[in-house]
């Protein structure tokens, strides 16, 4: 609320927005048994709501950004001229999506009405239970969606199995986050870790969107030798990333759901007895 009040930068404060928004859906996957599944639902999709209303202004704007990033590190790939007339397209796109965002019912002061209602829903919400049966099936159900899609994801990409493995994981990471003063150096670690690996696979997304641009949307004055070129390019850094991601994954989630709570469920013991 408080980014949409004070925002000077439009695409900045709708990556926060939707940012804290996944936030959000992480706690309320942590509490969901303790709330109760009605009132998770209503909550989970009106967020999820909120946030796809900004995505097309996300994207584009994410979409610009990789083709900056590839002619940072790729300056010989393609001509000047041509890098250029990308930009252009991609930058007239942004500003399209950004007006049709501001001028639909979705635009900010929208959206901040109706985080405002929500907020005040809050109280309608049973009395969470002090202690870790409270969170204790919400983390497990994160870490077990999770581990149940990392043993799905691998070669050839497959992106829908792969936002639903990034998005688990960003619950997971958010989740630990959240609870790690239990044990603030293993689990800020842990948490980490898996921004990192969360990072990279936002990374791999990047690219197949960019993958896709330019088999479907690509500019007519940018010829098919160059359009070649650069699919080559975005072949090679998916498969780079693919084998990285999966190397890191493995340190995620390697142990079974059960055995992951009960370490928790030690730290957090321990925690509690100490203060």
């Amino acid at each position: 609320m408080d980014q949409i009040r004070r925002q000077e930068d439009a695409h900045k404060t709708i990556h926060e927005v939707r940012r804290s928004i996944k936030r959000i859906r992480a706690v309320l996957r942590l509490i969901r048994d303790e709330i109760g599944y009605s009132h998770y639902l209503r909550e989970n999709l009106f967020y999820r709501d909120v946030a796809r209303r900004m995505a097309p202004v996300r994207d584009s704007y994410v979409l610009c950004q990789t083709v900056k990033s590839l002619e940072t590190n790729h300056p010989d790939l393609i001509s000047v001229n041509h890098y250029a007339c990308l930009m252009d397209h991609l930058s007239l796109q942004i500003e399209k999506d950004l007006e049709r965002f501001m001028e639909s019912s979705g635009d900010f002061k929208q959206v901040l009405e109706d985080i405002t209602q929500a907020r005040e829903r809050i109280d309608q919400y049973c009395e969470l239970r002090n202690g870790y049966v409270s969170i204790r099936k919400g983390i497990r159900r994160v870490y077990r969606r999770g581990r149940i899609h990392h043993s799905r994801i691998g070669p050839p990409f497959d992106v829908d199995l792969f936002h639903e493995y990034r998005k688990n994981s960003k619950y997971l990471q958010f989740q630990m986050e959240l609870i790690q003063p239990v044990y603030p150096k293993l689990l800020k670690a842990y948490a980490g870790t898996i921004d990192k690996h969360t990072e990279l696979l936002g990374d791999l997304r990047d690219y197949d969107r960019l993958d896709l641009y330019i088999q479907n949307a690509l500019p007519k004055e940018i010829p098919s030798t160059t359009r070649k070129k650069l699919l080559e390019m975005i072949r090679h850094q998916k498969e780079d990333m693919l084998v990285k991601i999966l190397s890191k994954s493995q340190m995620i989630y390697a142990e079974k759901p059960k055995e992951f709570i009960k370490r928790i469920k030690v730290y957090w013991n321990h925690y509690y007895q100490l203060t």
